[in-house]
């Protein structure tokens, strides 16, 4: 059907939408012999998605989100789960990709020791410059707690 001739009227759903001619913008009915119908259709909601696993190439032009992995090999956890640990940021620059490790978040590994994932948030509505700003900065901070972590963990390996 989206092949078909279609007209849309966005709303914002504080008013009552008729399926006529009027109501979307049009002076005449379009083939006034052919039965027609309205679908209506909620806004789909602008959501970061999974873009790759640590150590992957994560496609993206928006932000990129690097954190813990939750979820099965086959099934990935929402960003809205994930990103209630820790977590950092960084921004893609419309670069196309950019690669889910730590060395692209001015080497912060937010949860040492654990499998990292990487969500992308194409159209940057989960933050704003300043608050990717503030995120970094947090993790300036910590970044040498987490090293002596990392090499904590590193000695225990061996």
């Amino acid at each position: 059907m989206r092949e078909w001739q279609t007209w849309e009227k966005i709303s914002e759903g504080r008013e009552w939408t008729t399926c006529t001619h009027g109501d979307f913008g049009l002076r005449e009915e379009p083939w006034p012999e052919q039965k027609k119908q309205c679908f209506c259709e909620p806004k789909l909601k602008d959501v970061p998605t999974t873009c790759a696993n640590d150590g992957g190439e994560c496609l993206c032009n928006g932000l990129v989100f690097y954190m813990k992995k939750i979820g099965t090999a086959n099934k990935n956890t929402d960003f809205f789960t994930a990103i209630r640990g820790d977590y950092t940021v960084n921004n893609a620059n419309n670069t196309g990709k950019i690669k889910c490790t730590k060395s692209n978040f001015e080497g912060v590994n937010p949860l040492p020791g654990e499998d990292k994932q990487c969500f992308c948030d194409e159209n940057q509505v989960q933050m704003t410059a300043a608050t990717v700003q503030q995120v970094k900065a947090y993790w300036r901070t910590k970044l040498e707690e987490l090293i002596i972590i990392e090499r904590k963990l590193a000695l225990e390996e061996e």
